[in-house]
């Protein structure tokens, strides 16, 4: 008599349990970040003050802004884009793409964070009158979020949870390792300092994320006008973005912006606990959206009904 054939954790048209596995890793990685933000934000509020704190937190809010408009939208259309190739690793056209892709982001961040530094320097400017080092420092975080959001789009492109999220976990880990040592070395405890140790550790995780990212598109880069096919997809997807970050950051920019650095920095320590509200509606959309997107580039419509209705 031939044995019962054992049951097996393959998933259903449904696609249930790789959203319910990839969830999971997106709960703990998300768990751990925010964790760490509102950490960061604690003992950067306790150290520095309220008004230097308020300073950090509007300029950070105002670069997380402008790094999602650098970032144009891609790392929301690659996950589209990817699984519309069925050989998407050893696809040359896929691989030029997504090579050109991180130098468009670059160029756009340059150029956004010329605009943003102007405005921040500029008379009555939340940075007016800082220090040469101060200022490069800030210009660069917005190129630097945006690339690390391409690259942790990337990842979850190719289904790769962890390294898709990791760098949000990375981040303030590496922003408290390196703010403790500055300060410890006698830096002054401003948000000077914090501002160089938030692009210290965006540069660190950067490095790491490039070369995860080698096996996905084959190392170096390319022309950006390779990407001419992906753009009008992408740019709808930064509408959203930009909406979503808009209004995550709005609080912190208008009271920053009306009311001073004071005020905003009580605002900015409050607002980190209203971010876990979200945490549920994220983890679930992070970890559908390859799924989505597959079925979606297929036109497997009845597969999509049937993931949405379980």
């Amino acid at each position: 008599m031939p044995r019962p054939a054992r049951k097996t954790a393959v998933v259903g048209k449904d696609g249930s349990a790789q959203i319910l596995s990839g969830a999971r890793v997106v709960l703990v990685i998300r768990a751990i970040a925010l964790g760490g933000a509102y950490l960061v934000a604690v003992l950067l509020a306790r150290f520095m003050g309220a008004e230097e704190f308020g300073r950090w937190s509007f300029v950070m809010g105002a670069t997380s802004l402008l790094s999602v408009m650098a970032a144009l939208g891609l790392p929301l259309a690659v996950v589209r884009f990817v699984s519309e190739e069925p050989a998407a690793t050893s696809g040359a056209a896929l691989r030029r793409r997504l090579r050109a892709a991180p130098v468009l982001i670059g160029l756009a961040g340059i150029l956004l964070s010329c605009i943003g530094t102007v405005l921040l320097v500029s008379k009555g400017g939340m940075m007016a009158g800082a220090s040469i080092p101060t200022l490069a420092a800030v210009f660069v975080i917005g190129p630097l979020l945006a690339l690390a959001s391409w690259y942790g789009g990337l990842a979850l492109a190719y289904g790769a949870m962890t390294r898709a999220f990791a760098h949000e976990a990375l981040r303030p880990v590496l922003l408290l390792l390196i703010v403790g040592a500055c300060w410890r070395a006698g830096c002054s405890r401003s948000s000077d300092t914090a501002f160089a140790a938030v692009a210290a550790s965006l540069l660190v995780i950067l490095l790491l994320q490039s070369a995860w990212s080698g096996r996905w598109t084959g190392g170096g880069l390319a022309r950006p006008d390779t990407l001419r096919r992906w753009l009008p997809v992408s740019f709808p997807l930064l509408g959203i973005g930009l909406c979503a970050t808009f209004i995550a950051q709005m609080g912190i920019l208008v009271t920053g912006w009306m009311l001073g650095p004071a005020e905003a920095g009580p605002y900015a320590a409050a607002n980190r606990l209203a971010v876990l509200l979200t945490i549920p509606l994220g983890v679930v959309n992070s970890a559908a959206a390859p799924r989505f997107a597959a079925y979606l580039a297929r036109r497997q419509f009845r597969g999509l009904q049937a993931m949405l209705a379980s």
